[in-house]
């Protein structure tokens, strides 16, 4: 599954406040590569998406995930090999929702995880992030935000 770190950095943001301050430090850790924050980030996102652009790895964008659950778990499961009947994929579609995901949280009295999974919406880091930390991603990763469709 190919998951944008844009929305990630936002859902990071939302947990930690400080919104403007925290977001630059994340948009840097992300583009440059920080391992400090988690080994996953040890090199810059650029590198880190070139890993995965091969015949023999699906990607996945979260915005058809969103946009179409049904077709896109169809699709992962078809890749992977593994048969669910329509149901089985209904109901893990429900219980991986936001809206389920949230409910949950909030019944737990979790409020880490209840902020952390923010709203599930597509395309908000146009909306979340200030022109120039947008430019910021563009200028790193401008190709690969074109290949993936974030760009035209």
């Amino acid at each position: 599954l190919m998951r944008a770190e844009h929305p990630i950095l936002l859902a990071i943001n939302n947990r930690t406040g400080n919104k403007s301050y925290r977001t630059n430090q994340m948009i840097n850790k992300i583009l440059n590569g920080d391992g400090l924050i988690n080994s996953y980030f040890n090199l810059p996102w650029g590198q880190q998406i070139k890993q995965f652009i091969h015949p023999h790895v699906l990607n996945v964008r979260y915005e058809d995930v969103i946009t179409d659950p049904y077709k896109q778990a169809t699709k992962i499961l078809s890749f992977i090999g593994v048969k669910k009947n329509e149901d089985e994929i209904l109901t893990a579609i429900k219980k991986q929702s936001f809206k389920y995901k949230k409910a949950i949280a909030m019944e737990l009295g979790d409020l880490i995880n209840y902020k952390f999974l923010r709203k599930g919406k597509i395309m908000q880091w146009k909306t979340e992030l200030s022109v120039d930390q947008q430019n910021l991603f563009k200028k790193h990763i401008n190709d690969e935000l074109i290949l993936y469709r974030y760009e035209s």
